[in-house]
């Protein structure tokens, strides 16, 4: 079985995405984006067929679209753009996929200040990093140094927080063209081993032990 057979459980039936447990309803997971961005993800990390999920994420940002760049968390959700988390699964997704979605959030930061909605994003300056980076936008070295700011801070947290350590996970993978971020990254990759052995064990902890992720996850960081 691979993951693309065993996520199919885990998919919403409306819109084919991404739920924490099985048969999951409706709208019934504010992440919605961001796990099914990380299905797309892990099918590149893994030489799994992104196809099956290329098209479901597809498919959901459309449905979800505000204006380029801008999303709701779900189809039809009154809650205003969705934040960061998503919008970075949006972009690094993008990035492996060879996708325009990550270029069409940065044009839509750049337009509006960072903020969408009443959020600013700006505030977050891993996540500018992170979005200029899955555009293939060359990075100042002020922008690199708050993308290395992230991996740094976030070896800190305790084992039991790992909604951020999933995030930069993702981020990890769209910094190859930047040496001194890819040194912080084999620093925040060391410790994130020493601490959970590999993604496999920090994904047990997010998702569950028997999610497809988990199960699916690489062995190395």
């Amino acid at each position: 079985m691979t993951l693309n057979e065993a996520i199919l459980p885990y998919l919403e039936k409306k819109y084919p995405c991404v739920g924490l447990k099985e048969n999951p309803p409706d709208h019934s997971c504010d992440n919605a984006i961001l796990f099914t961005a990380t299905w797309a993800v892990l099918c590149c990390k893994t030489s799994i067929d992104p196809g099956p999920a290329e098209s479901a994420l597809v498919n959901l940002v459309k449905a979800c679209q505000i204006a380029p760049g801008s999303y709701l968390r779900y189809p039809g959700d009154t809650g205003g753009p969705t934040s960061h988390d998503d919008l970075t699964g949006i972009c690094v997704a993008s990035n492996l996929l060879g996708l325009p979605l990550s270029l069409g959030v940065l044009r839509y930061a750049e337009d509006h200040d960072w903020q969408w909605g009443t959020n600013w994003l700006g505030r977050l300056p891993d996540f500018v990093a992170c979005v200029k980076a899955s555009a293939r936008v060359n990075l100042s070295f002020a922008t690199q140094i708050a993308a290395v700011s992230g991996f740094l801070w976030n070896m800190f947290e305790n084992k039991e927080e790992t909604s951020g350590k999933c995030l930069l996970y993702l981020k990890s993978m769209v910094y190859d063209d930047y040496p001194l971020i890819k040194a912080v990254i084999m620093i925040w990759k060391i410790r994130m081993t020493l601490t959970y052995g590999n993604p496999r064990n920090l994904y047990s902890i997010y998702f569950g032990p028997i999610h497809p992720f988990t199960i699916f996850a690489p062995e190395r960081f």
